[in-house]
C-alpha cells in the first residue's frame, strides 16, 4: 500500500532550492521565506482546511499540503500554516459555543499531528519514506483513539445509531461496537492512518507530476521492503501466538499491532513482485490482469488473494524473485 516514488519528490526539492529561496537566506528548520513559496502554503492550506469539512472531498484533505511541500519543499512551514488556518476556522465556527469550544482541544490536537506527519512524510529527509510511513501513522492512531474514546466523544454513537440503521435487529450493536474497538486496537487504527496518507501523497504526486510533467518511477516496482524486518514480522506473529495463549492482552495488542504493519511493508512488496511479473507484458494484458486481481480483492476471495500476496513478498526474502527475473532478461 506504501509506494515509493521517491524520484518525483526528490526532484521537486531541488526546483524548490532554486526557484523559491530567497538567495544568501539561511534556512532554518527548513522554513523558506519567499513570496511565492508563502502564496503556495497558504493557498493549499485553506483549500485543506475546507476539504477537511467538504463531505466526500474529506478524505482528500491532505493532498493539497503535500502539493504544498512538494512546489515549495518546506515542510516545517507547510504544517505550521496548516495547523494554524485549522484552528483558526474551527474557533470561528464555534465561537458562540463555549462547550463545543471546550471539547475541540483534542481534535485540533488530532488534525496538528496528521497535518506534521504527513508533511513530514513528503518533505522529511534523512529517514526512508517507507519509516516515516510508519511513525506518522503510529501516532496518528495513538491521537485517534484517545479522541474517540473520551467520554465527550460521540464515535461511538454515531456508530452505533449508522448500525442499527443498517442492521436493524440482525446485529447487536453493542457486540458490533465491541468489535469494532478490537479490531481497531489491534492494527485497524494504524492500517487507517497507512491507507489516508497513502493515498493522499499519491493524489499529491500525481498532481505535482501533471503540473511538472513528469513522470514518476517504477513505484512499487522498485519497491523492497528494508532488510531484516523479516524476523521482526515472525517474532511479532510468534508473540501473538504466545500472547494469547497466557492472556496477556496489552502484550497482544502491541504485536497486532507491529504485525500488521509489518504485514503490509510484506504485502506492498508482494504487489511489486506482481507488477514487476506483468510489466513485461502488453498494455491491455496488463489491464485485464489488474481488472481481474482487483475484483478478486473485493470478492469473497479477496482474503485469500491478500493472504497470497502477503506470501509472496515474504518468500522474497528468501528467493530474489525480481534480481532473478532481471539476470534472465539481461
Amino acid at each position: 500500500m506504501i509506494e515509493e516514488e521517491e524520484s518525483a519528490a526528490a526532484e521537486a526539492k531541488p526546483l524548490a532550492e532554486a526557484n523559491l529561496v530567497t538567495e544568501g537566506q539561511s534556512n532554518p528548520f527548513d522554513i523558506q521565506v519567499n513570496k511565492n513559496s508563502i502564496l503556495t502554503i497558504v493557498i493549499c492550506s485553506i483549500i485543506s482546511v475546507v476539504f477537511l469539512r467538504a463531505g466526500f472531498l474529506s478524505f482528500f484533505f491532505l493532498a493539497p499540503l503535500g502539493l504544498a511541500v512538494l512546489l515549495t519543499g518546506s515542510f516545517v512551514l507547510t504544517f505550521i500554516t496548516a495547523a494554524a488556518a485549522n484552528f483558526a476556522l474551527t474557533f470561528f465556527m464555534y465561537s458562540g459555543d463555549m462547550e463545543a469550544r471546550d471539547s475541540l482541544w483534542m481534535t485540533l490536537l488530532f488534525y496538528s499531528v496528521i497535518f506534521f506527519g504527513f508533511s513530514w512524510i513528503m518533505g522529511g529527509k534523512n529517514i526512508r519514506t517507507i519509516y516515516r510511513f510508519v511513525i506518522s501513522s503510529i501516532a496518528g492512531a495513538i491521537f485517534f483513539m484517545i479522541l474517540i474514546n473520551r467520554s465527550d466523544s460521540v464515535f461511538f454513537d454515531v456508530f452505533e445509531k449508522i448500525s442499527a440503521q443498517m442492521f436493524e435487529e440482525t446485529v447487536n450493536a453493542q457486540e458490533l461496537i465491541q468489535t469494532s474497538k478490537n479490531i481497531l486496537l489491534r492494527g485497524g487504527a494504524v492500517v487507517s492512518m497507512l491507507f489516508l496518507f497513502f493515498i493522499n501523497r499519491h493524489v499529491a504526486l500525481s498532481v505535482f507530476g501533471m503540473i511538472k510533467r513528469q513522470r514518476k518511477s517504477g513505484g512499487l516496482i522498485s519497491f523492497f521492503a528494508p532488510p531484516n524486518t523479516i524476523w521482526i514480522f515472525l517474532g511479532a506473529l510468534s508473540t501473538i501466538v504466545a500472547a494469547s495463549s497466557f492472556k496477556a492482552e496489552i502484550l497482544e495488542i502491541m504485536a497486532w499491532n507491529v504485525f500488521v504493519i509489518f504485514g503490509i511493508i510484506f504485502m506492498v512488496q508482494g504487489f511489486g513482485i506482481l507488477m514487476y511479473l506483468v510489466s513485461r507484458k502488453s498494455t491491455g494484458f496488463r489491464a485485464a490482469l489488474y481488472i481481474l486481481f482487483t475484483v478478486t480483492m473485493i470478492s469473497p476471495a479477496g482474503t485469500i488473494a491478500a493472504a497470497a500476496v502477503l506470501i509472496l513478498g515474504v518468500v522474497e526474502n528468501w528467493v530474489p524473485i525480481r534480481i532473478r527475473m532481471s539476470a534472465r532478461f539481461k
